[in-house]
């Protein structure tokens, strides 16, 4: 079944799909709830387990974080590595798998003044861009984005705030492009927005792939055992884990295009089914 609207809200999150007893409940950020991709892996998933999926949204990783940390939910859908290194350290997890990636695209000016292009590594992008004194338009609203581009300034050591060159825009990613463009300054966004927009915004790809422009996500099913007044459905979420990491799911992955392209890239580890078993 095709996950469903619901006009309910949560005080913490946005809950999306019917609020069966038997769901699997999935708490990720609501950028990637409303992708394409997800959404068909839920209806085929869905069509393969007969395991309902509860979708409940967050403004970021960290949030999602936040919910699992507090049993709220049975699996979690997160792209902030950072964070989930860090959250992983309380033991919540019953098991972690990468399940697939996209990238970040460095975009700026044609003319490129603070000639980035080519550049391996987007902190070195960031650092000439501010040498420069060029136009920068961030986010600034604390999604997993803009988690990475801040990374992005630590690693350089120049810190952009109050920097009259540097705006931390505070709006969507379509906004961001926007005055990016209007600005002919630089900025970092996903890939899926960049071929969607592109053509309307007078930007260019700056930056050759590298591995600090990897946006990694990873299921995680929640160790029930932490939450023993909780009822959960650890099951399902292993289910979905199995899905994810399989063959099948993979493949679906990697033949999701937009544009003619392939936007997430699937590198699924097999964690969960060596160290847990998928029948509890």
């Amino acid at each position: 079944m095709v996950v469903a609207v619901l006009a309910c809200m949560a005080a913490t999150g946005i809950v999306i799909a019917g609020c069966g007893a038997a769901s699997v409940v999935v708490a990720t950020t609501a950028e990637t709830a409303q992708t394409a991709l997800y959404g068909m892996m839920v209806e085929q998933f869905e069509k393969e387990y007969g395991v309902e999926v509860e979708t409940v949204t967050y403004g970021s990783s960290k949030e999602v974080l936040e919910a699992g940390a507090q049993g709220k939910v049975d699996a979690l859908l997160v792209s902030n590595k950072a964070a989930l290194d860090e959250w992983m350290k309380q033991e919540y997890a019953l098991s972690s798998n990468d399940v697939f990636y996209s990238e970040f695209l460095v975009v700026g000016p044609e003319a490129d003044p603070a000639q980035v292009t080519g550049l391996d590594c987007p902190a070195k992008s960031c650092k000439k861009i501010g040498m420069a004194g060029q136009p920068f338009v961030a986010r600034g609203d604390g999604s997993d984005l803009d988690a990475k581009v801040k990374g992005y300034w630590v690693k350089n050591g120049l810190d952009p705030t109050g920097k009259p060159w540097y705006t931390p825009d505070g709006g969507d990613m379509l906004t961001t492009l926007q005055l990016a463009g209007e600005q002919q300054g630089y900025t970092v966004c996903d890939t899926s927005s960049w071929l969607e927009n592109k053509e309307d915004i007078p930007l260019s790809d700056m930056q050759v792939v590298c591995t600090m422009l990897m946006n990694q996500y990873t299921l995680v099913v929640l160790d029930p055992g932490k939450f023993p007044e909780t009822e959960m459905n650890t099951g399902g979420a292993q289910k979905l884990a199995e899905f994810m990491v399989s063959e099948s799911g993979q493949e679906m992955i990697g033949a999701y295009k937009e544009a003619g392209e392939v936007i997430y890239h699937p590198n699924a580890t097999q964690q969960a089914e060596e160290e847990q078993p998928m029948n509890m």
